[in-house]
C-alpha cells in the first residue's frame, strides 16, 4: 500500500511540468 501511495505521488509530481510545458506551452510561458 505504501508502494502506491509513492508511485502516484512521483507520477503526479515528475510528469505537471512536462505535461503542462506540452499541454499548455502558452500557458507555461
Amino acid at each position: 500500500m505504501r508502494s502506491r501511495g509513492v508511485i502516484i505521488q512521483h507520477t503526479v509530481r515528475s510528469p505537471p511540468k512536462s505535461t503542462v510545458k506540452l499541454m499548455d506551452p502558452n500557458r507555461c510561458c
